[in-house]
């Protein structure tokens, strides 16, 4: 996506301002002008969009929903412009259940037109009855009643063993779509207990990685003995190996280490029953797709492979036609890319006033947990710094921080001790923080899927 191409979805149209950009406009004489001109922002124009969640939106599916009131800037130009903002849109009541999407038998669309999913009381709990007694008791206790539609999709066929091509966005659940069938034939037996693994998933960053991870942990809080190891670079390699030698039933990785490990012989995938490639599309613009492939060839040929991706590229559909056995494809198509439940605005200003304005924004807006996001990893260092000079608590977050100061500055950040997270990309996947309520684009994306991915941590 280009600096002069407006962010903002389909769903955004022209408003007059809000009583909260009115506010910035209100605020001190130093701060920059927004203007309320509804006129179409010039090339050299920049964006800001907050997203701000509505009321009333559903809390009782599985999906990593963590908004609050959520937020996002970016701008590039010296012309203020134009303040943009989309009006709510009304969420279905909590006790409906999306009903089972038409199962597409095309890879080719990668969700450019969008329908809005058709509504349907749940059956009782609502999950598939194949799931195993201890999983769905964790599900209930972590207060989970309908699943959301992915969930309703996949789950009947990660639990039949069938290979699955699945593609939806953000916020949608897809980590328990796969976690909760896989731990319910891990607790039935169908993976038996070996000293090899029998589950692996692998994830493009350490972050998702780590969350996906403690997912399973969290659904499988009833099932005895079970245990996952997390492998990941930056981290030393005795931890590892420790968790590894304890012979758990899932490891979660990153593609880089878990092939270190497996070179090392230390990680064994010939008794693998079931992989998962998580974000597909986002590795392969990591470079790992020789990588997905080495780890492939690894496995028995039958294995179970599942590919959840929010676009479906070329080599994304070569791998299903090598690797995949006849998959179930499934698209889920919503009204919008973006979550409904996320207000987006965009603010057009000057780019030597981007600082002040997302300064005046944090001061006026109730905020909780704030990620501001930036294109380098020296802007999230000179950004946190300008900010914590006028008093805000606010951290840098990028990819050459060791992982240990990332896994202390994000715990940080959930609990509450740390307003401000200043990242690079790095944190747009993976990031699960309840506590967020505005992300701030004060760069844009390279491209809208960064975009939709960045918004999602909300």
């Amino acid at each position: 996506m280009r600096d002069d191409e407006s962010v903002t979805p389909e769903s955004v149209t022209p408003e007059s301002v809000t009583p909260e950009s009115a506010a910035v406009e209100d605020s001190a004489t130093a701060t920059p002008q927004v203007s309320t001109s509804t006129s179409e922002p010039s090339a050299s124009s920049g964006v800001l969009v907050v997203e701000v969640l509505p009321s009333g939106a559903p809390v009782n599916q599985i999906a990593p929903a963590n908004q609050s009131s959520p937020g996002a800037l970016t701008t590039a130009s010296e012309q203020p412009e134009t303040v943009e903002e989309s009006s709510p849109v009304e969420q279905p009541a909590s006790d409906e259940l999306p009903a089972t999407a038409k199962e597409t038998g095309s890879v080719d669309n990668a969700a450019a037109t969008m329908t809005e999913p058709v509504q349907t009381a749940p059956e009782e709990s609502g999950f598939a009855p194949g799931l195993g007694d201890g999983v769905l008791q964790a599900v209930e206790l972590s207060g989970y009643q309908t699943p959301t539609e992915i969930q309703s999709q996949i789950i009947p066929h990660m639990l039949a063993g069938r290979d699955v091509l699945a593609q939806s966005q953000t916020g949608t659940g897809k980590t328990a779509a796969f976690a909760l069938p896989i731990l319910s034939n891990i607790e039935k037996g169908s993976s038996r207990s070996r000293p090899q693994p029998s589950v692996l998933v692998l994830a493009p960053t350490r972050e998702l990685a780590i969350q996906v991870s403690k997912s399973f942990s969290t659904y499988a809080a009833f099932l005895p003995h079970f245990s996952v190891a997390t492998i990941y670079g930056g981290q030393d390699y005795e931890p590892q190996l420790k968790q590894l030698r304890r012979g758990p039933q899932v490891v979660v990785g990153t593609p880089g280490r878990v092939i270190d490990h497996i070179r090392r012989g230390t990680l064994d995938l010939g008794s693998l029953q079931c992989l998962v490639l998580d974000e597909g599309d986002e590795m392969l613009n990591m470079g790992f797709l020789e990588d997905i492939q080495f780890v492939l060839d690894q496995t028995p040929p039958d294995r179970q492979v599942a590919i959840f991706s929010a676009t479906f590229p070329e080599p994304i559909q070569r791998i299903a036609r090598k690797y995949l056995n006849d998959p179930a494809k499934i698209t889920i198509k919503t009204k919008t890319m973006t979550a409904e439940s996320i207000r987006q605005r965009a603010v057009f200003c000057a780019a030597r006033n981007r600082l002040d304005v997302l300064k005046r924004f944090i001061e006026v807006e109730p905020t909780d947990g704030v990620i501001v996001f930036t294109k380098t990893k020296d802007a999230t260092v000179s950004i946190a710094e300008k900010l914590n000079r006028d008093g805000l608590s606010a951290v840098a977050l990028n990819g050459d921080m060791p992982q240990r100061t990332r896994e202390r500055t994000i715990d940080s950040f959930r609990k509450g001790r740390l307003d401000i997270l200043v990242a690079t990309d790095v944190a747009a996947r993976g990031l699960d923080v309840t506590r967020v309520s505005h992300v701030f684009n004060f760069d844009l994306p390279h491209d809208s899927q960064s975009y939709i991915h960045r918004i999602g941590r909300t």
